[in-house]
């Protein structure tokens, strides 16, 4: 990053509220559809698809329940995989080049694909046997393409077919489609999202870098690289390409990127008077978007919202700091949520957590119960 200029040292408050902005957390927009609420974070994780619905919800003031998968069955939004190997949804205009980005380093050969007995001979005719049952506008189950594969000598058994579903899709062969009650279908994305043409790896990595910079600014290119599941080596040549629109901010002794000079960090901090607060799924983009955690997350509670592996709990999070965990229940009509806070919280960010929470229960059309407990 030496090539930046304009280095400006930021505060913490004005480096969070920069990300809060570049995120759309700062102030949830309205008249937003969902396809541009996913494309400006360029895709959310959507293995667990109810909390990808929060995460627009958390950037939207008039997100109605039933958008999210009108815009699925619209082809607007695209559930496949893509940043790091996992579940996302994308914007259809979105697809194509993402993947081009992300691809070539996320589909190599892997020690995990070897241990499962799956080499490119076996993906080979995975991908021919699956192209011939959907072809035509065909929609299948994960269980139909299983059996599919059986019958044709491919064993789908254990962790084999999700490899091969996740594999095929971030070759852009297949994507998921609107699902058959609660179960997801797949499709041929080239019928589903028919390709405009083709796509240059050096373009769509440096548009990757671009977008990136836009929706989680200010970064560093390990959080990059994180983020896309890119070598780092990838990650920097996509940062090189875009360095001239690039500017250094410095937070905590470290440099940072934002995208263009007018960041106004600074400046949209010293304004902002009542407290932002927001209530987050366990896998957004906030948490999501750095490796880096340190800056919005107190490393002292780490493990209260990551005990281990990948899972992350719901967030609850005031002016950019996680400052608690939460969760729902429904019952009777009603909307049960429980707020437990690692930090005690003054009387109008505590108003502002439970304005939040009535937020949640009018978008979910119940009425809500809030539960708060202190730092422990």
């Amino acid at each position: 990053m030496d090539a930046m200029n304009n280095v400006e040292t930021l505060g913490d408050d004005a480096g969070r509220h920069l990300r809060l902005r570049a995120q759309g957390l700062a102030r949830p927009a309205s008249d937003v559809q969902p396809e541009a609420l996913v494309a400006a974070l360029i895709g959310v994780q959507a293995q667990d698809m109810p909390g990808a619905e929060l995460s627009l919800w958390a950037r939207s003031a008039d997100l109605r329940p039933g958008q999210l998968g009108q815009a699925i069955g619209d082809r607007r939004v695209v559930r496949t995989w893509a940043m790091r190997g996992a579940l996302h949804l994308l914007a259809g205009s979105d697809v194509r080049w993402v993947l081009a980005a992300i691809s070539p380093a996320l589909t190599k050969p892997s020690a995990r694909h070897a241990g499962l007995g799956l080499d490119s001979d076996t993906f080979a005719g995975a991908e021919s046997i699956l192209r011939a049952a959907l072809h035509g506008g065909q929609r299948r189950t994960r269980a139909e393409l299983g059996e599919t594969l059986r019958a044709h000598g491919i064993a789908p058994d254990g962790q084999r077919l999700p490899h091969i579903l996740g594999y095929l899709s971030l070759q852009g062969v297949l994507c998921q489609g609107p699902p058959c009650g609660t179960e997801p279908t797949y499709v041929l994305l080239d019928e589903w999202i028919p390709a405009d043409g083709p796509v240059e790896r050096t373009d769509a990595l440096g548009r990757l870098a671009r977008r990136y910079l836009t929706g989680y600014g200010s970064a560093h290119v390990r959080d990059f690289a994180w983020w896309s599941g890119l070598p780092l080596s990838d990650a920097r040549m996509a940062w090189d390409l875009i360095m001239p629109e690039i500017t250094a901010v410095i937070i905590r002794g470290t440099r940072y990127a934002v995208l263009g000079s007018g960041h106004g960090g600074s400046a949209s901090t010293s304004t902002r008077t009542a407290p932002n607060a927001r209530l987050l799924p366990g896998f957004d983009s906030y948490m999501l978007g750095y490796k880096d955690r340190g800056l919005i997350l107190d490393p002292a509670y780490t493990k209260r919202v990551n005990a281990g592996g990948g899972m992350l709990k719901p967030t609850v999070v005031v002016n950019g700091c996680v400052v608690g965990v939460w969760g729902r229940t429904i019952q009777r009509r009603r909307l049960g949520v429980t707020v437990t806070l690692f930090v005690c919280l003054a009387a109008d960010a505590a108003d502002a957590v439970a304005d939040e929470a009535v937020r949640l229960g009018r978008f979910l059309e119940l009425e809500t119960d809030l539960t708060v407990s202190g730092p422990e």
